[in-house]
This record gives structure tokens, C-alpha cells and sequence, in this order.
């Protein structure tokens, strides 16, 4: 389970004239969008960047030019660190957000970007710490009861304050832990009326993570806050920024080298060569992580053996990288880095388990006929799930720490109203796992579901 690093401010506020959505942050109410806004909004555009070398002034120049928003550079913090105006930076990508291509072409200069005084502003990561910005999330939505009145959702507060305390402490353990210092947890946490308010003075990328974590948690919002047979309506998927390399490492390929000699069935070709030919064939971003390659003596034209291959991008993948390089999944893009590196890279993602009710339960007739019920964390000999008609208290979770090594301290379960998810923290490999066990799972209710059926039709 998390341990959360402090409690995240949380007052009540109450405007009883205020009309507040409970879709995300709180915003200007003026209809025309501020600066910050436009900047934000261009912040999560895709966008293609092809930069060789240039200097950091001229693409500040050029991104304004494309996006129609203000960039500046911090002169007096990057002077601080040995960085002028002209200090060049390279990047390729296409078809990312303007943030994750921000991120990847900053990180080598050991830069970041920030939005303050109405504009984007390239700076240094403790000139950003400093740049905090407080917003007030409404989580109604999340926490209380709701029901259906004329076909329109009603939320009924109940002031649920544990579940408040559950959200907040996944909110501190999830997203950036070691920003939440000590000092919060001398703010009181209550709950009144209607009025159930995050209230967060965090910097804009973290600001960004609590969103795309809120936002995910209303993804895996049911309509039916109480079904009768979960296991009849199915899980939802749940939208991510790297959907795209997922589907990506899941497409078939041919893979083969130009030039290759018909007499050699393999030969050595540079590293960064081999990387070209796989984002083409798979039509992906494939980046090398050089600052990572560095520490262990690596460089970009480091020949590696190759040979034609047919198959999927992720099995490709898995037999051309060297022994001491893998590849890994974060800001949008696949990089090819080293094993220490990925270890390092850690990412959170919800995950809907609404089919799998946490609640204890007896077998319906139609569950002891059809298969349904929560499964059972036991593995047939044949690798299948056993199922049994019974659902106890985080069965579920119990499965996963048994039949995943090492994985009791990467997720937690929270359950809101019409809501049921793992929230999972780690590596992408442990995500790869999480997501073939369920997936595993629920292949292994549908046969059972198959299996009991009656013979000659309908039931």
C-alpha cells in the first residue's frame, strides 16, 4: 500500500453564490480564456518538433510563431547555471503534446518549463519548485452518492470525509510524493454542505498530474453507482497519454536492414541506425536515452547485431536491444535506455476493475449457472484462473501479490461511488504485468461463462 508522504490541503469552501462544475479545476469565470490558458491548452496539442542543434532563443521564437502564445527564457536562472540564449538543443518527435516534447527536449540541458507571468517560460528545475500556483479541485463527483433524477445525474452529499482522506492521501502518494512536505498535514481536512474542495498550490506540471489522475478517476465512473451484477456491465478503458505506443508495440512488422549482404543472415549496424528503421517500420517515436547510455560508456553509433525479423514491434524490440539496454514507455515515447534508468521511471495509471466488486457476496442462481462471481487467486495447471463463487474483502488484490512478485507496495484499490480501480504506481513493465493478469482473468471468466452455458442455445 502507498504511504503517503503528507496530508494534502484540503479546506472547506463555501461561496453560496459561487456555481462551480465538478468536471476539473476551477477556472476564470470570464467566457474569454486568460493567457495562462491559452497556454495550457497548447500544452496538450500535438505537435511535431525537428530541431538539429538549434538555439534555445530561436525556438522560443518559433513556438510562438506556431502556437500564438508567449515563450521566454529565463535569462537571469539559466546564466546562474552556465546557460546562454545560444545554447543549442535537438529534438525529433512528431505527434506528441507540446508538454511531453518540452520535457524530452529540456531534460538534457537539465531544464524545465514552467507557465508564470502569462507565459511559457523555460527555466531551471529549482526556479520552477518556486513557481507554485493554487487551484481549488471540486471532487463531488468522486465522493458522494449519486442517482438519477428525469435521466440527469444528482449527486446527494453525505459528507463522506474517509473517502475524502482516501482520495487525498492517493492524490499525495501518486502524484510527485516528495512535494508534499509535512507542513500540510496541520491543515484540517473537513467536508460540509456542498462544498468538497481540493484546494492545491502545487507547480503547473504537478498541477497536470492531478488532473490526468482526477480525470482518469471519472473515466471509470459507472452509471449505476449500485448494480445489482456488476459482472454484468464491463470494465471501461481508461484513456492515457501513451495509448498510442501501447497500440504501437502490439502492430506487426517487417524488419529489415537496406543493404544487408543475401549470403549473411545478421551483420552489425549502429545503434541509432537500427533505432530509425524500427520507429519507421512501427511508425512510432523511438528515442535513445543518451544521457542514460553516458553513464555506462555507450554512444549512439554503437554497433549492434541485426537480422530480418517479422512480428510484432514489441517482439522486435525484445531481440535487437542489447543485453544492457532495454526499452521503456514515458512522456509519450519510446526510449531505448539502460537498465538503471528504467528502474528509475516510474508512472501511475488507473486501472477500472468495476467487474471485480471488492464486496463480500453468495452466488446468485445465475452466477452458480453462468460462471459469474468474483474468481479465485488460485492457477489451474493449464495457466487459467480458478474460478469460485465468491468475492472476499480484496481477493482481487491478494491475487496480484501473490501471482506478481514484489508488488504489494505498487497499487491500492479505491472505491468511490460508482467507481471501483487499482490506482498502480511503478515501472512500465510492472503496468505490462498488471495488465496481462487482468486481462488473464477476465479471459478466464469468459470461458467459464462459455462452459456453463446449456447446450442448443438461450438459456
Amino acid at each position: 500500500m502507498f504511504r503517503p508522504w503528507g496530508r494534502l490541503i484540503a479546506l472547506i469552501w463555501i461561496l453560496g453564490t459561487a456555481a462551480i462544475a465538478a468536471e476539473g479545476p476551477i477556472r476564470e469565470k470570464s467566457k474569454t480564456f486568460s493567457p495562462e490558458a491559452a497556454i495550457r491548452r497548447a500544452l496538450d496539442r500535438p505537435i511535431s518538433l525537428h530541431f538539429d542543434k538549434k538555439p534555445l532563443d530561436e525556438i522560443a521564437r518559433e513556438l510562438e510563431r506556431r502556437l500564438d502564445i508567449e515563450v521566454g527564457l529565463d535569462s537571469k536562472a539559466l546564466e546562474d547555471v552556465g546557460i546562454g540564449s545560444d545554447q543549442p538543443a535537438t529534438i525529433d518527435v512528431k505527434n506528441i503534446s507540446l508538454a511531453a516534447a518540452l520535457a524530452i527536449m529540456l531534460r538534457p540541458l537539465d531544464l524545465v518549463w514552467c507557465v508564470q507571468d502569462e507565459m511559457l517560460l523555460i527555466t531551471t528545475p529549482e526556479e520552477a519548485e518556486e513557481c507554485l500556483e493554487t487551484r481549488f479541485y471540486d471532487v463531488t463527483d468522486l465522493l458522494s452518492t449519486c442517482y438519477y433524477v428525469d435521466g440527469e445525474r444528482v449527486y446527494h452529499d453525505a459528507g463522506y470525509s474517509s473517502d475524502f482522506d482516501s482520495l487525498t492521501d492517493i492524490i499525495t502518494s501518486c502524484v510527485a510524493p516528495t512535494t508534499w512536505g509535512p507542513g500540510n498535514s496541520g491543515i484540517p481536512g473537513g467536508l460540509a454542505g456542498r462544498n468538497q474542495f481540493l484546494v492545491i498550490p502545487q507547480t503547473e506540471d504537478v498541477h497536470r498530474e492531478i488532473e490526468e489522475l482526477l480525470g482518469a478517476l471519472r473515466q471509470a465512473q459507472h452509471d449505476k453507482p449500485e448494480c445489482e451484477n456488476p459482472l454484468l456491465e464491463p470494465a471501461k478503458t481508461i484513456r492515457n497519454r501513451d495509448d498510442a505506443v501501447r497500440r504501437a508495440l502490439d502492430r506487426k512488422i517487417t524488419f529489415d536492414i537496406p543493404g544487408r549482404p543475401k549470403d549473411s543472415p545478421s551483420f552489425q549496424k549502429p545503434l541509432t541506425e537500427v533505432v530509425q528503421l524500427l520507429a519507421k517500420a512501427g511508425n512510432i517515436n523511438i528515442l535513445i536515452d543518451q544521457w542514460a547510455l553516458d553513464d555506462i560508456g555507450m554512444g549512439p553509433q554503437q554497433p549492434i547485431r541485426v537480422f530480418p525479423m517479422r512480428g510484432t514491434l514489441r517482439a522486435c524490440l525484445e531481440r535487437v536491444c542489447p543485453e544492457e539496454l532495454c526499452w521503456a514507455v514515458h512522456d509519450e515515447v519510446l526510449w531505448i535506455t539502460t537498465k538503471e534508468e528504467e528502474e528509475t521511471a516510474w508512472f501511475t495509471r488507473v486501472y477500472d476493475i468495476w467487474d471485480f466488486p471488492p464486496e463480500p457476496c453468495k452466488p446468485t442462481d445465475s452466477d452458480r449457472q453462468y460462471g459469474g462471481g468474483m474468481m479465485g487467486m488460485g492457477m489451474t495447471p493449464d495457466g487459467f484462473i480458478d474460478l469460485e463463487f465468491s468475492c472476499p474483502e480484496d481477493e482481487l488484490t491478494a491475487a496480484i501479490t501473490k501471482i506478481i512478485p514484489n508488488s504489494r507496495d505498487h497499487f491500492v484499490r479505491y472505491q468511490g461511488p460508482s467507481i471501483n480501480v487499482l490506482i498502480v504506481s511503478g515501472r512500465w513493465v510492472f503496468h505490462e504485468r498488471i495488465q496481462t493478469f487482468l486481462a488473464a482473468l477476465r479471459k478466464a471468466r469468459r470461458k467459464a461463462v462459455e462452459k456453463a452455458k446449456p447446450k442448443g442455445g438461450n438459456p
